[in-house]
This record gives structure tokens, sequence and C-alpha cells, in this order.
């Protein structure tokens, strides 16, 4: 496809429109908190982005137009992230010695990416256990995407170590919140919900961030790859 390169864009924005609809979402949300079901609202601390995808809010009204927001947003990321490791993959030569890691990187975040998607898709008031898996199985695999790509950006002349530094911030980040849903405080105290909650909302924005970052790296990268391309195609 000409300017292939072209289609990562879309990855590095897919962020924005997430935290966009989000906060769509936050003011639309029909109320309640797990501790405070009077609570008005969405409070910031006090309620985790899954709450937004309830069909029923924590206040027992429907929740039905947030949660439907909430699953487009899911979804909407989840599919960009699948492009964006699809398109990593097609930009490395096989012959070359961070393949593998690429590859590895790439399906693990695939999985994590279908994962999210089921995060979008299973509100937590319906199907609470399957939504849990599904955030423990997404955190988990991205955590392997990470620490593959690392060693990718650092050994590739053509991505700069600021990008690998950004990685390393989110590998650190994200395993330190796979650590606290495993085995950080509960959620049956007031202090271990909230602690939870900070935390969650901290990588999500780490996250998000970082996504853009490696998706605009990915950009400038695959946009050099094809001119070097194209130039030897036409001494060819």
């Amino acid at each position: 496809m000409k300017n292939k390169n072209k289609l990562f864009i879309v990855p590095a924005v897919a962020p924005l429109v997430f935290i966009i609809c989000t906060f769509i979402c936050m003011s639309i949300y029909s109320g309640g908190t797990k501790f405070n079901n009077a609570a008005k609202g969405y409070t910031f601390l006090d309620n985790f982005f899954s709450d937004l995808g309830r069909t029923v809010a924590w206040s027992g009204e429907q929740n039905y137009l947030s949660s439907a927001i909430f699953c487009f947003a899911c979804s909407f990321v989840a599919i960009n992230l699948v492009l964006y490791f699809t398109l990593t993959m097609s930009y490395f030569h096989k012959t070359n010695s961070t393949y593998i890691y690429v590859k590895i990187g790439a399906i693990s975040g695939i999985i994590s990416a279908m994962h999210f998607l089921g995060v979008g898709l299973t509100p937590g008031d319906l199907l609470r256990d399957l939504h849990y898996y599904c955030v423990f199985v997404a955190f988990g695999a991205i955590i392997v995407t990470g620490a593959c790509y690392v060693p990718v950006v650092y050994n590739n002349n053509g991505l700069d170590n600021i990008y690998g530094h950004a990685l390393v911030v989110f590998l650190v980040a994200t395993t330190i919140y796979f650590l606290i849903i495993s085995f950080g405080p509960g959620l049956n105290t007031s202090e271990g919900f909230h602690f939870q909650v900070v935390s969650q909302k901290i990588i999500i924005y780490i996250m998000m961030l970082n996504m853009s970052l490696q998706a605009y790296a990915m950009y400038r990268f695959a946009k050099v790859k094809d001119k070097l391309r194209a130039k030897s195609w036409l001494q060819d």
C-alpha cells in the first residue's frame, strides 16, 4: 500500500479520542460510587473508569449512554492497537536481530488489545468476573509487549532514545500497577479503594500518552524506511 506509514497517524490520535469519549462519559454518568450510592455524577477520585461502562450506575439509575460511549472508546483504542502492532511487524526485516522481540511483543500486544476490547464489552455490573479477567490479562500482556519493545527501540538507529525512555517509564508504571491490582490493598476498605482508583487513573493516562508517542515514533521511522525503499527501487 502506498504511504502505508500514514496509517500510524490513526493509532497516534486514538488515545485523544479515548480521553474525549471518557470525559463525555464522566459528564453524563448517572451517579454513585461503591461506598456512596447517593453521590452526584462521576467522582474522579471515587469512581473507576470501568464505572463508566456499567449499564446501571452505582446510584441504581440506568447508565446506557455512558456505557455505550465507553464501549466505543475501548473498542476504538483496541482496534488501533491491533493496527499499530500489525504495521510495526511489517517494518522490521526478519533477519534483523531484534525481529524476534518485535514479533513476540506484537503478538502479546494484540492479545492485550483484544482484552482491552473485552473490558469495554463486559459491563462490571453484569459480567464482573469476566470484566476483571479482561483487565488482568490486558495489563499483564502489555507488560510483556513493553519489555520486548524496549531493546528494539534502544537498538535501532532510526528510533530516538527519547521514545525508549518513555517506554521504560510506561513499563515500570504498568508493572507497578499490575502488582497493585494483583497484591495491593483490597477494594473493601475506602483507603484501599481510593488507592486503586487513583493508581488506575495514573496508569491509564500514562498508557494513552505512551501509545501516542510510540505510534508517532513508528510513523517517523516508517516514513524514512519507505523513502529508502523507494530510492532503492528507483536505483534498481
